[in-house]
C-alpha cells in the first residue's frame, strides 16, 4: 500500500542528497519504493546503494540519529549495514526543505519472502534472539518510540472509531470491546521488553549466501520483543504451521527470554489493529476499494488470533 506526499518525493530532493554524498553524487538512479519513506536505488562505480528520503513528520532528527546509532552498535555482529557518513561526518543529513535524507550500502541476496519454504523459519527466530539480546546492552530508549499499548492499540483504536462507520455502515465490528480484551491480555502475559526492529516482515530480511541481512531499522523502538512475532504472524496469518519452528529457533537461542504462540497470536492481532489504523489515517490515498479490503483483512487477522486465545 502506499501514501501520497507529493512535495518531497521528487528527483530532485534525491538529488540534492545525494550531493552531500560526492562519490555518488552522479550515479544513475531509479526509484524503488515509495510509502512511509521514499527509496531510491543508486549505482556509482560498479557498486549499488539505497537513498532513502525520510518522510517529514513522522520522526525528527534527533530521533533518526538514534536509529542510525542503533544500526551501527548491532554491526556486523547482526550482519547490519550502517549508513554511509556524508560530507559533514554525519549519516544523516537534514536539507533546507526539511527533508532528511540517509545514504545505504544496498544489501546483497533476496527477500526471505522468496525462501520461506526452504526451511530458513528457525534460523529466522535465531536470528531475532540474537538480535533482542544485542539490543539489551544498547541505552537510548527515551529517544525513540516506544511500542506500548498507548502507541499500538490506544491511539489507533482512537483513529478507527473516528471513521470506521462512516467508511464501512454494512461492516459492524466492536473494535472497542476487542481492543480492551487484548489489552487484558497483554497485561497477563506481561511480556518482556527490549529494543525491536518493529517492522521485521520478510521483506525486511535479505538471505546471501546463508546469511540473514536485516534492512529498514525506520520503526526500531523499545517494547514487547514478542511485538516483532507479530509483525510475521500478520504476513503469516494463513500459513500458521511456521509459527512454531519459527519461535522454537527463538527460544534455542535466547537466553532467557522465551515467547509462546499465546504471545505470538496477540500480536499478530495488534499488529492488524495498528495496520488499520495506519491505513485509515491515510484514507485520502486508497481507492474505496482497497480500503474496503484492508478492512476485511485486518478483521479477518484480529478474529483468527481472538479465536486461538478463546476470546469471547
Amino acid at each position: 500500500m502506499k501514501a501520497s506526499s507529493g512535495r518531497w518525493d521528487s528527483s530532485l530532493v534525491a538529488r540534492q542528497a545525494l550531493a552531500r554524498f560526492p562519490e555518488v553524487y552522479r550515479g544513475p538512479m531509479r526509484r524503488i519504493n515509495f510509502g512511509e519513506n521514499t527509496t531510491f536505488r543508486v549505482q556509482a562505480d560498479g557498486a549499488v546503494y539505497a537513498l532513502r528520503l525520510y518522510r517529514p513528520n513522522r520522526w525528527g532528527p534527533d530521533a533518526i540519529n538514534v536509529e542510525h546509532e542503533f544500526m551501527r552498535f548491532l554491526g556486523d555482529a547482526l550482519n547490519v549495514l550502517p549508513p554511509i557518513v556524508g560530507v559533514d561526518g554525519e549519516s544523516l543529513q537534514c536539507l533546507p526543505s526539511g527533508t532528511c535524507a540517509a545514504l545505504f550500502h544496498w544489501v546483497p541476496g533476496r527477500s526471505v519472502q522468496h525462501t520461506l519454504a526452504g526451511g530458513h523459519i528457525g534460523q529466522i527466530g535465531e536470528f531475532l534472539a540474537r538480535l533482542h539480546e544485542r539490543g539489551r546492552f544498547f541505552s537510548d530508549k527515551d529517544r525513540r518510540v516506544k511500542w506500548n499499548q498507548e502507541e499500538l492499540l490506544r491511539r489507533s483504536l482512537s483513529v478507527i472509531e473516528s471513521c470506521w462507520d462512516t467508511l464501512f455502515p454494512d461492516l459492524y465490528y466492536d473494535w472497542r470491546g476487542r481492543v480492551e480484551q487484548l489489552e487484558e491480555v497483554w497485561d497477563a502475559i506481561a511480556p518482556e521488553e527490549g529494543y525491536l526492529h518493529g517492522d521485521m516482515h520478510a521483506s525486511n530480511l535479505k538471505f546471501h549466501q546463508g546469511h540473514l541481512y536485516p534492512i529498514d531499522f525506520d520503526d526500531f523502538g523499545f517494547g514487547p520483543l514478542a511485538y516483532e512475532f507479530g509483525v510475521i504472524g500478520y504476513n503469516a496469518i494463513d500459513e500458521p504451521l511456521i509459527f512454531r519452528p519459527l519461535l522454537e529457533g527463538y527460544n534455542a537461542a535466547s537466553s532467557g527470554v522465551v515467547v509462546t504462540l499465546d504471545d505470538m497470536y496477540l500480536f499478530t492481532a495488534v499488529r492488524a489493529v495498528f495496520l488499520m489504523a495506519w491505513v485509515l489515517d491515510r484514507r485520502d490515498t486508497f481507492e474505496p476499494d482497497e480500503l474496503m479490503e484492508s478492512a476485511e483483512a485486518n478483521l479477518r487477522r484480529v478474529e483468527a488470533a481472538a479465536r486461538y486465545l478463546q476470546l469471547d
